[in-house]
This record gives C-alpha cells, sequence and structure tokens, in this order.
C-alpha cells in the first residue's frame, strides 16, 4: 500500500479525502493545507485529526512517504508540484496541471529526470462509458474517427478562472480519448466575456490531413448543466450523456441499407465514482502496469493557453 499526502482541503480535497480513506491502495498518512498553520496541534488534533499536519516541510522530508496529491488553487499548482518533485515524491495533480504550457513542461522534464510519475486527473477520462467507446473503436467494427462534438457547458464563474481552465480542460481531455491533441490545430470563436475572461468559445479542430474533426462548445453562462460528447466514426457513431440514461448509445451504419444508421445498442454505468477510478490509475502508474499522462496535461496546457491569447485578440 502507498503512503501517501493530501495538499488541500477545500471542496475538492475533501472528496478526494473521502476516496483515499476507503482506498485499498492508499494510506493517507497527512493531510495539508496553509490555514493549519494559524493552529496549534492540540487544536488541530481536536477540530481535525491526526493526519492533518500543518508543516508542509514535515512532508516534504519523511522518506517513506512516497507519493502526493495536490488539489489546491490552479495558481499554486507549478509551485507546489515543483517543489514536491524535487523533494522525490509521484504527484497527482487536479486539473489543470498548470494554465503556463512553458511551466507544464518543465514539470514534465522534472518528473522525467528524476523517474517519478507526474499524473493528472483529468476526471472524465476515466468514465467507464468513454472508455468502452475508445474500446469499441480499438476493435476496429466503426472504422477511424471522423468528427468527434462535444457540448460542455453550464451556469456559474470561481475564482476568477476563465472557461478554457475551468471546463475546457475537460472537454479536450476527452477529445484527446478519441483524437490526439497534437495533431490538431484549431480556431476559437468567442461567444461571451466576464470580467474580461472569456466565459464561452466555440472552438473548431482539425487534423493536419482534414481527415478528421472536432467541435467544442463549452460555456460558463448556460441555464442549465449539460454534458455531451458524439463521436461519429466511418460505419457508426456513439453518444455519451453522462447525466442521462442511457449513458452511451452506440448507433451502427446498416451496410444493406441507404438509411445510414440504426440504433442498436443502449447502455448504462455508473459514472458517479470516476475519482476512485482515476485513484486505481495512479497507483497502477506507481507500479509502472500504465504511463503518466504528463504528454497529455502539456498538450492540454498548450491548448487553453492558445485559447486565452485568441480570446484577448477577440476583444481588441
Amino acid at each position: 500500500m502507498t503512503s501517501l499526502a493530501l495538499i488541500g482541503y477545500g471542496y475538492w480535497g475533501q472528496t478526494l479525502c473521502r476516496y483515499l480513506r476507503s482506498s485499498p491502495d492508499f494510506k493517507l498518512k497527512y493531510i495539508h493545507f496553509r490555514s493549519l498553520a494559524s493552529l496549534s496541534r492540540e487544536r488541530i488534533a481536536q477540530d481535525y485529526g491526526s493526519e492533518f499536519e500543518p508543516s508542509l516541510q514535515k512532508i516534504l522530508d519523511d522518506d517513506a512517504l512516497d507519493a502526493v496529491i495536490i488539489a489546491t488553487p490552479i495558481a499554486s499548482h507549478y509551485e507546489l508540484v515543483k517543489t514536491v518533485l524535487a523533494a522525490g515524491k509521484h504527484v497527482l495533480c487536479e486539473k489543470p496541471l498548470t494554465l503556463d504550457p512553458e511551466q507544464a513542461r518543465e514539470l514534465r522534464r522534472i518528473a522525467r529526470e528524476s523517474c517519478l510519475a507526474l499524473e493528472t486527473d483529468y476526471t472524465y477520462t476515466f468514465s467507464p462509458a468513454l472508455n468502452h467507446a475508445r474500446e469499441i473503436l480499438a476493435q476496429g467494427e466503426l472504422g477511424r474517427v471522423r468528427h468527434v462534438r462535444i457540448r460542455w457547458l453550464q451556469y456559474g464563474r470561481f475564482n476568477g478562472y476563465d472557461v478554457g481552465a475551468l471546463i475546457g480542460s475537460h472537454a479536450l481531455s476527452v477529445l484527446d480519448l478519441f483524437l490526439p491533441l497534437s495533431g490538431l490545430t484549431h480556431v476559437l470563436t468567442p461567444e461571451a466575456y466576464h470580467d474580461g475572461l472569456l466565459s464561452g468559445a466555440r472552438v473548431h479542430l482539425q487534423d493536419a490531413r482534414g481527415y478528421a474533426s472536432a467541435e467544442i462548445h463549452v460555456s460558463l453562462d448556460h441555464h442549465a448543466k449539460e454534458r455531451y460528447v458524439c463521436i461519429e466514426a466511418e460505419r457508426g457513431m456513439m453518444e455519451y450523456r453522462p447525466l442521462a440514461s442511457p449513458v452511451l448509445r452506440i448507433h451502427r451504419s446498416l451496410p444493406q441499407s441507404r438509411e445510414a444508421r440504426l440504433e442498436d445498442e443502449c447502455l448504462d454505468f455508473d459514472e458517479g465514482h470516476n475519482i476512485a477510478l482515476a485513484l486505481q490509475y495512479f497507483a497502477r502508474v506507481l507500479e509502472a502496469e500504465v504511463p503518466d499522462n504528463a504528454d497529455a496535461a502539456v498538450e492540454i496546457t498548450s491548448q487553453i493557453a492558445q485559447w486565452g491569447k485568441d480570446a484577448a485578440r477577440g476583444q481588441t
């Protein structure tokens, strides 16, 4: 069982903590957040528990500690990840890894040179339904992917970040499951701004050969929460709606008919515990059974950084 520390204890940190306490793969040895430093150890033990540790340095100096999960605000990710890697610990960081592509590349380099895992929790990439869709495509039954449509819509703005950082990173991580981001160029059409930050956009992406494409619609100004992915392939399509039932619809082409598609499979999956699946995957990364997703994290950071530049030009 891997000994692990959790840094950050806001909404997401507390959610992770619940899963970590029941994880068969990890022993949660420390929990740290900044405001603990203002409390006495007696008060911490009384109000929180024995695993809550006010000293980050004590955590970093613990040679028996193998890994750290970082669940702090985005602006703090770079310095914290760099510090933890320098202490020789593996890292699982909440998304996005950073907002600066150069910083993301630096963190990846440090991790590689130190033989350490650097994983970012893009939660939807662990969706059972989306991974089932990937398996169907890998079998070749539907042919190659031609087009992916993604709608990631909700109402709300948080902590001064734009739509790319908050939900565009999720949409891009899902797209990367089906069309590698490294081979795609994009054109962004801004839809809305709030306090100078992009709050809604449509993005068209295209591969170099013009064979495959994608459309992403993201918004923090939508009246209702929506999550939708449609993967169109040569011989069929699949639709993913994690907030509805069925979660995954599979439509296959009818070779004997000009009527293009037949809906012949409706599948439901438990999409409520993808955090547990992310932790299971991180455990497999630490066992060298699967690779970390540092390359994808760099690509996603590069995309959302470019979205920000495109959006700034759209305001001039």
